[in-house]
Order: structure tokens, then sequence, then C-alpha cells
């Protein structure tokens, strides 16, 4: 028995040795590959709540490249945890290099409007997460937008729903999040 003990231990201390490192950096709680650091860590709060999509996460725009969004066709294109940029705390991926580093040379150009959250439901002064692949430019400036039927609602008058939008979102403090209010009401 004492054999079996001593070979399952050996076991586990190899398999430890084996998996990937990876560390949690302490003001992002999100694991990033310990060789990896970001290319840039920029200070300051945000003006509002920001969405992200679990509580405690900081990974904004659910990874997707911010810069992608002014520059791509075909929408907007997955970031890698090997080209960060933590602005305000949140953890922002790229594609490339290149791309987080014009994102850290101006990160107010490129982030979303309202921390992330959907611009229609703002103007009604509601937190909605905005679905990242679901997006309007306007003014270049990115708008999120919680689905297909909200955004068809926002195309109809966005400059009456941005004017709006602005107006709502310093009401929202910076630590509430869409899930901590009432559920989406008809509007």
């Amino acid at each position: 028995m004492n054999k079996f003990m001593g070979l399952a231990l050996a076991l586990a201390l190899i398999m430890a040795g084996c998996s990937s490192e990876t560390e949690t950096t302490p003001q992002t709680n999100v694991e990033t590959p310990k060789s990896v650091s970001p290319v840039a860590v920029i200070e300051g709060e945000a003006s509002g709540p920001v969405y992200t999509d679990n509580k405690g996460d900081v990974l904004a725009l659910s990874g997707y490249d911010a810069i992608s969004y002014f520059t791509g066709e075909a929408g907007p294109v997955e970031g890698s945890a090997d080209h960060i940029v933590l602005y305000q705390g949140f953890e922002y991926r790229f594609a490339t290099d290149d791309n987080a580093e014009i994102f850290a040379a101006d990160p107010a150009r490129y982030i979303p409007a309202f921390g992330g959250h959907c611009a229609w439901t703002m103007a009604h002064s509601q937190l909605a997460p905005g679905d990242p692949k679901i997006f309007r430019i306007r003014d270049g400036r990115l708008y999120l937008l919680y689905d297909e039927l909200v955004e068809a609602e926002f195309v109809k008058n966005p400059g009456r729903f941005i004017q709006e939008a602005e107006a709502a979102y310093p009401v929202f403090t910076t630590d509430q999040r869409y899930d901590d209010l009432k559920p989406l009401q008809n509007m």
C-alpha cells in the first residue's frame, strides 16, 4: 500500500510539473501565460459602468480586438492573450501587437461607448449587455447593441438614441452592471 501511495504522489508531482504555467495578474484576476506581458498598462477610472461577460471578469469586448471594428470589413476579429493592453483595469485583447500599440496610443478613441453596454437600452435608462458582434460605428465611435431587433430600432434614429444614452449613462455608478438591476422591460 505504501508503495502505491508513493507512486501516486510521484505521478502527481510529475503531472503538476508538466502542466502549463499561468499566473493570475493581481490587478486583473485574469489568467495569462507567464511569458506574456501587456503591451501597455494605462491607468484611469471608467466614467461609468463597464460591461464584462461575468462578474469579476475584466475581459473587455469579450476578447474581441477593438481596432478590428474600425479596420475590418468582415466585422470584429478575436484578440489573443498574446497581445493585451490593460486599460482602466480592464483587459483588451488584440489580434496583433500593432493593433495593441495603436490602441495604447489612444484608447479612448477605440473603446466602446457606454462601457460596452447596449446603446439603445442605455437611451431608455437601462443597462443591458452589448453584444460585441452586433455593433454600429457612428462619427468614429463604437456602439454595441443587445441583439438584432435592438439594432433595427437603433438604426432608425441613431442620433437621438445616442444623445439620450449620453444623458443616461452618467446616472449609473461605475460598480453597476446590467444584471444588478431589474430585467429588461419592454420598451
